[in-house]
């Protein structure tokens, strides 16, 4: 499965939040997601990235597998 860049209903997923605790697999799988980021939110995204790269859910320049 390759990246998303669209959804069903055509939404991006925007967190903000520098402390999210979310499922960011999760929310990859049903729609594109931009997360914030921040020294509390790098740690869930390198988690993310490594889980979701065999997936293709991933993409980001600064964060390597």
């Amino acid at each position: 499965m390759a990246w998303k860049y669209r959804s069903e209903d055509r939404t991006t997923g925007v967190v903000v939040d520098p402390r999210f605790q979310g499922d960011l697999i999760g929310l990859a799988k049903v729609r594109p997601l931009w997360v914030v980021g921040s020294k509390e939110n790098r740690s869930g995204m390198e988690s993310a990235l490594l889980a979701g790269s065999d997936a293709g859910l991933f993409e980001c320049p600064d964060l390597q597998p």
